[in-house]
């Protein structure tokens, strides 16, 4: 009895010893991937806008035919200039012409410096409008102190009238994108600068009639 008594106290101290190394440890769960940064694509850096006209100009490998004229220029102020011109651009070889303007800011103060931009001609009559508008832009369009309302071409060129230092609306025009330069000039002049251009768009008008 003794000898089956002692089996069983082993058997008993066995079996849960057994059981523990039987029984499979649990599972380590995995640890979590760490989350990826996003990665912010590189934005390119701004690039001038480019009338399609200008590329007539330098147009390599064809003669090209430049027609231009003088219509007239405004001065704003501190002596700073707007000059306007009339320009067609074709091909020797071609009858398809290009019709444009083109308006030159003049800075007369020292260093002497000056910016140009090409209109095309489908943008003329959108930009005699827009003057238009703008010039009739009065301060109580909005119950804020200060107001600008400004139109752009597809090119360099941009124009607003806002309120100035004396709270008299005044007009600005500024050609360029990195070193602009800006002419201020009060609503008469701009009324003078529109004028030019209407008479630089009848110019092209009357180039192109048959």
């Amino acid at each position: 009895m003794k000898r089956f008594a002692c089996v069983s106290l082993v058997l008993a101290a066995v079996i849960p010893i057994m059981a523990q190394i039987q029984e499979p440890a649990p599972a380590s769960e995995p640890s979590p991937k760490p989350e990826a940064t996003p990665v912010k694509p590189t934005e390119p850096p701004p690039v001038e806008p480019v009338a399609k006209a200008e590329p007539a100009q330098a147009r390599i490998g064809a003669v090209i035919i430049h027609g231009f004229g003088d219509i007239g220029a405004v001065t704003g102020d501190q002596g700073t200039q707007l000059a306007v011109k009339s320009h067609e651009f074709s091909e020797a070889n071609s009858r398809q012409k290009e019709y444009s303007i083109s308006i030159t800011a003049i800075e007369t103060a020292q260093p002497f410096r000056t910016i140009s931009c090409i209109i095309e001609y489908d943008e003329l009559d959108p930009l005699l409008k827009g003057i238009e508008q703008i010039g009739k832009v009065e301060k109580t369009v909005t119950r804020l102190p200060n107001f600008e309302a400004t139109y752009r071409t597809r090119g360099t060129f941009a124009i607003k009238t806002l309120n100035g230092p004396d709270g008299k609306v005044q007009a600005s025009v500024q050609i360029g994108l990195e070193h602009p330069i800006n002419v201020t000039f009060n609503l008469e002049i701009l009324g003078q600068f529109r004028s030019l251009i209407q008479q630089a768009k009848a110019v092209l008008d009357d180039a192109q009639k048959p």
